[in-house]
């Protein structure tokens, strides 16, 4: 896993909205330097505590683990707007897996979803380049690309490719 820099966001329990349930913070006890990670339950557990405790967490608890996933204690959400502060790293964006699966979906990305191929499919979609130039094409233009792509049974990137190729062409034979 790689590492992250993050910065501490100095909150309290009035300043945040309420966690959905699902969502994975990362925490430290106040006035300590160690951070662990705090899973909102969505369902009642029990864990196992790295001291032998087992402790058992009701739905909207936060279970606090190590990075590795061991699970040091569970907590209510008004001990953790108590005892922790929420770190906030800088430029994250935290997705769930169902966001993922409707991104995946609306932008057509496979393999494994990494925020490089997420930013890759975006791109594509986004605009059309010629090397390293873009152009700007509004989504309602790439939107009339793609129709035009498929009455004539060509996928997106072929039509693009043919229509640059027109561009290079006639760039070509043509004097300014």
């Amino acid at each position: 896993m790689a590492k992250t820099t993050t910065a501490p966001a100095e909150t309290s329990p009035s300043s945040r909205p309420p966690d959905p349930p699902g969502t994975i913070l990362r925490v430290r006890k106040r006035e300590q330097t160690l951070t662990l990670v705090a899973r909102k339950l969505t369902a009642p557990q029990q864990f196992s505590t790295i001291d032998g405790r087992v402790r058992p967490g009701e739905i909207g608890d936060y279970v606090l683990s190590y990075e590795n996933g061991v699970a040091v204690d569970v907590v209510g959400p008004q001990e953790l707007a108590r005892a922790y502060e929420t770190i906030v790293p800088e430029a994250q964006l935290t997705l769930t897996p169902e966001q993922i699966t409707r991104i995946a979906k609306c932008v057509r990305f496979g393999g494994t979803a990494t925020a490089e191929s997420l930013v890759s499919a975006i791109e594509s979609l986004a605009f059309v380049a010629i090397g390293e130039h873009r152009l700007p094409f509004t989504p309602g233009q790439i939107a009339e690309l793609k129709l035009r792509a498929d009455k004539r049974g060509m996928a997106y990137d072929a039509y693009v490719k043919r229509i640059v190729d027109l561009i290079l062409e006639q760039f070509f034979q043509t004097s300014f």
